[in-house]
């Protein structure tokens, strides 16, 4: 997606933000595109929208409505709160391209969260998990069911490996496959929220050593509350691939149990839900390989390494 100065004008003022004084790209997203737009009123990011479905709208609208009741509540970190426009709505459509805007949120993003920075995201995790549980709104789980990851397992299973990629799916396949049978159809429905679904280190901003800001909520998923702690696990608790740091593992949940306590079953459940999940990341990662959703094979080995790690933890 790309914005003109003469586009970045029009929605400045569809958004009464004042004179532009610049717009920059901001890189990475895999789906949306971000961009930092400056006015004489402050600095603000702009979302290009890049899905048109019914199911993105569907979902765009209730993370609107989920920011809305994180800040009636007063959450206490910052969040991307959507600007309404000269119509009283949130998105805008420019030559064909839909965006929203929100103020930016101050602070940086952390390379690495240290020990005192993960024990902060378990906190305000924690505390968003109680914010959003009468949250009104109810959903389904995404991803696809057991039997639809079953049919495309076998039809992954006949391909011809012709690259790279097909070589180290169907070197990982089988493991998959028996992961399908033994952990797909557990039943993981307690405690289910809108979670965030995508706390990594670039969605989590710190000033100051405190965290300032929490943003990106537009993977948020209806589930149980351990999908957000199974998500963070995967993306922030491994060390050198396949290695589960099982010290900071226990130093989030103690942290996080502090203002959220789970029963043992859910803690018990966590690895296996990362598992499960990583079912359904196995099959998209390998297929959107090859549409330029995903751009190399890196997502799809950190998945086959992440589960080989929570295996081993789980033997």
């Amino acid at each position: 997606m790309k914005l003109t100065s003469i586009e970045a004008k029009k929605i400045s003022e569809d958004y009464n933000l004042g004179a532009v004084k610049s717009l920059k790209i901001i890189p990475g997203g895999c789906v949306n595109y971000n961009f930092l737009l400056k006015t004489e009123t402050g600095f603000y990011i702009l979302r290009g929208l890049g899905r048109k479905d019914k199911k993105t709208e569907k979902r765009l609208g209730i993370e609107f409505k989920l920011i809305n009741h994180l800040q009636k509540k007063n959450y206490p970190y910052g969040i991307p709160i959507p600007i309404k426009n000269s119509k009283g709505k949130y998105i805008s459509s420019i030559n064909g391209e839909r965006v929203w805007i929100y103020k930016k949120l101050p602070g940086v993003h952390s390379n690495r969260f240290t020990n005192i920075q993960l024990k902060q995201v378990a906190k305000a995790v924690a505390t968003y998990h109680r914010y959003v549980k009468d949250f009104p709104i109810k959903g389904k789980l995404m991803g696809k069911t057991y039997s639809q990851l079953k049919k495309r397992y076998s039809q992954m299973s006949k391909i011809k490996p012709k690259n790279k990629v097909d070589k180290m799916m169907l070197e990982a396949l089988p493991m998959f496959q028996e992961i399908l049978k033994k952990y797909y159809k557990i039943n993981f429905s307690k405690n289910s929220l809108w979670n965030h679904r995508d706390i990594h280190r670039h969605n989590v901003l710190f000033k100051k050593g405190e965290i300032s800001g929490i943003i990106d909520f537009e993977c948020i998923d209806y589930g149980p509350r351990i999908n957000d702690l199974a998500h963070i696990t995967k993306t922030s608790l491994f060390e050198n691939g396949q290695n589960l740091s099982k010290e900071r593992f226990n130093l989030f949940l103690r942290e996080y149990e502090k203002i959220n306590p789970l029963t043992k079953q859910e803690r018990k459940l966590i690895l296996p839900w990362l598992i499960k999940h990583n079912c359904n990341m196995f099959e998209y990662f390998y297929t959107h390989c090859f549409d330029g959703k995903v751009p190399d094979v890196g997502c799809l080995k950190w998945t086959i390494d992440t589960t080989k790690g929570a295996l081993k933890e789980l033997i």
